[in-house]
């Protein structure tokens, strides 16, 4: 089970997250968020607070949610912000600093820590809702997360997360990346198809949007594919329910030109 494969660790070079969290500044990134963010605030709306919310490592954006940090915020809930980077969570506090979000730096608690170690160390039915933005694909043992999210939510409670793609077929260029398959670049003009399991790399833009500026030094991730069927089967083994939604779905009219993405719920049955 690896939860930080070897080219994650370049989070933890404070140089490289800090100019990573920049990078994330653009408008795909904000869409994505906002995707989850709507979700996860009609999730959120039709229950009884306080809540005990998980953000499960995605790092550097505690500035991110805004309509979902306002409902914490209202119902005197909080959130754990997950992640194995200590410069990550250095970040985190920094942007709340920056854009002077000190109410939302009360609701959060930073725990350094790999997402699966997280879900482990906490107490069974100890969390009311999980966010993964990402970060689903960081995860080769799938199992192993919907045994955890089973565990640790609360009855019909849930997870929203996000997945790369719906689909199996990968192209070689994103608004702000390029795709890589077995480790290897491939022609514009073709796509690749995944297997559940297989593994995919991303080599970020230094500038999103702009190929011609080249990549980001030293930043190439390493993820894994998993299939829908294979999402859908792991949460039936656990009599988990599981919802999907395009993103753009949740995008103005204007701003449909994205990567595709897609915003999942998996919900806990009763118990």
């Amino acid at each position: 089970m690896s939860t930080t494969p070897q080219s994650h660790q370049l989070y933890h070079d404070m140089e490289l997250a800090r100019l990573f969290a920049t990078r994330e500044e653009n408008q795909k990134y904000l869409a994505v968020a906002d995707g989850i963010d709507q979700v996860a605030v009609s999730l959120l709306k039709t229950t009884a607070w306080p809540y005990k919310i998980a953000e499960l490592w995605w790092g550097a954006h505690s500035d991110i949610y805004d309509r979902f940090f306002w409902l914490l915020q209202a119902s005197w809930s909080s959130i754990d912000w997950v992640d194995t980077s200590a410069s990550m969570l250095r970040l985190a506090e920094e942007y709340l600093v920056k854009k002077q979000l000190h109410k939302r730096a009360a609701l959060l608690n930073m725990v350094e820590t790999d997402m699966l170690s997280y879900l482990q160390q906490s107490a069974p039915a100890s969390v009311d809702g999980a966010l993964m933005k990402y970060t689903i694909n960081c995860i080769d043992d799938l199992d192993a997360l919907f045994f955890w999210l089973d565990r640790v939510l609360k009855p019909w409670w849930w997870c929203c997360a996000t997945i790369w793609e719906a689909s199996s077929s990968i192209k070689s260029y994103s608004t702000n990346a390029r795709f890589l398959y077995n480790g290897e670049a491939f022609p514009d003009d073709e796509t690749r198809t995944l297997q559940d399991g297989d593994t995919y790399g991303i080599k970020f833009f230094a500038e999103a949007w702009n190929p011609a500026w080249w990549y980001m030094r030293w930043w190439v991730l390493t993820l894994w594919y998993h299939s829908w069927e294979r999402i859908r089967a792991c949460a039936e083994q656990y009599s988990m329910s599981i919802f999907l939604w395009d993103r753009k779905e949740f995008c103005s009219p204007d701003n449909t030109n994205q990567l595709d993405q897609c915003v999942m719920v998996i919900q806990k049955s009763e118990g």
